[in-house]
């Protein structure tokens, strides 16, 4: 544990309740002694948690300067304290940063200002600078309307996804983000509906599908400094995620992978870059070769999975900037497996993956699930029991009929997460 006295002046904000959210408090918990502020707009199980205070606000997306002004009422509430705020979802993080000129003044910022990320969140931004720094990508194309679809750039099957994220979940709220396409009708058929929504403007990001299943989608997790030098680095890869063919971790593998590392240090440097983010890159199962895909510079789903393997991101962040402490490097050192999912549903996930006799026997590996706290409350206890009853229900609907999940989804968020 750090010094008590000193942390009683800390008080770290995370914007964000689901498994991302509850993770980053459990972890500032379990490091500083401290309860965090959760800043959400929906009600998730860690509304029920012990080690933090939820606090309500409006949708981000929706009603950027009523949340805004929500930051700054609940800063003036604790103004003795330093706040240091962690986004754990870009809905959140975008408008903070559009916004950082009226709340730096009551927060602290850990992470680069919005004229570095944004070249890290586009897609187009991103892929012109793996360009420059001759980093391997997808060939891409962006498009801003049906016109702007060259079929002789790309090959099928694409990959399409929006450069705009938020842009996207505002438009088409509970639709798949990611889709993959092998036919030139399917693909100009879904991208002519997608354009005839008027408020959407930001466009798609159309691009080869690389070669593989989810285990050869590689994130490196990191810590940067402020003279951009990464800090703290964590690597696994995607065991099974859910949409199956393109959508968000359930469970992964922390295993270091050789390479991917410079290049995304490289990165970082380039952009002056600094704070906690999650950089995935697919494995070309055919050459071997790793190719840049995004970079969510903020948490991931799947934080803990650092924490528990070394590598404590929020402890080394709140340390540089609420503290002023030096960061010594740390990288994960162990195989573990991360995973909200029952683990015989994972086994049969995974069971034509090289990684399911390995997982299946290795005696010594731990499974963490995050959410499955021991020290937690008895309220939080029985919630989440309740609710994993649930989403096994759920889980087993899914495989019977896969719209059923969506449906539900909209309705029970934090049953998914």
């Amino acid at each position: 544990m750090e010094d008590k006295l000193l942390n009683k002046k800390i008080l770290p904000i995370v914007l964000g309740g689901g498994v991302n959210g509850y993770s980053a408090i459990r972890s500032i918990y379990e490091t500083f002694n401290i309860k965090s502020k959760i800043i959400e707009y929906r009600k998730y199980f860690s509304y029920y948690s012990k080690f933090s205070d939820y606090y309500f606000v409006s949708d981000p997306k929706s009603n950027p300067n009523e949340f805004v002004e929500k930051l700054i009422d609940i800063s003036k509430n604790h103004y003795e304290s330093k706040k240091i705020i962690f986004p754990t979802t870009d809905a959140f993080l975008i408008p903070l940063l559009k916004n950082m000129n009226r709340l730096e003044k009551h927060y602290i910022f850990p992470f680069s200002k919005w004229s570095v990320v944004k070249k890290l969140i586009f897609k187009d931004k991103l892929y012109q600078l793996c360009k420059n720094l001759n980093i391997k990508y997808p060939r891409t194309q962006k498009i801003s309307r049906i016109d702007d679809l060259d079929l002789n750039i790309i090959s099928f099957p694409v990959l399409v996804k929006p450069s705009n994220v938020v842009d996207f979940e505002t438009c088409f709220s509970g639709e798949k983000k990611n889709k993959i396409f092998d036919k030139k009708e399917r693909l100009i058929k879904y991208l002519k509906k997608r354009f005839t929504t008027k408020d959407f403007k930001s466009g798609f990001i159309v691009q080869n599908y690389i070669k593989g299943g989810t285990e050869n989608l590689y994130t490196i997790t990191t810590y940067t400094d402020k003279n951009f030098d990464i800090k703290g680095a964590s690597i696994g890869h995607k065991l099974n995620q859910y949409p199956p063919d393109a959508g968000t971790i359930r469970s992964g593998y922390v295993n270091w992978k050789e390479g991917l590392f410079e290049d995304t240090q490289k990165l970082f440097k380039e952009t002056g870059f600094y704070g906690i983010a999650n950089t995935e890159y697919k494995l070309d199962q055919e050459t071997g070769e790793f190719y840049m895909m995004e970079v969510n510079p903020r948490s991931g789903v799947w934080n803990y999975s650092c924490y528990a393997t070394g590598v404590d991101l929020f402890g080394m962040s709140i340390k540089e900037h609420a503290l002023d402490k030096e960061i010594d490097f740390k990288k994960s050192n162990e195989n573990i497996v991360w995973t909200i999912e029952n683990k015989d549903r994972l086994l049969k996930q995974i069971k034509d993956t090289p990684y399911h006799e390995q997982i299946k026997n290795e005696k010594n590996i731990n499974f963490i699930d995050p959410r499955k706290n021991p020290d937690e409350n008895f309220k939080y206890k029985s919630y989440l029991f309740i609710n994993r009853l649930r989403e096994i229900l759920i889980r087993s609907l899914q495989d019977l009929n896969p719209s059923v999940i969506e449906k539900i989804k909209n309705v029970a968020p934090e049953a998914i997460t």
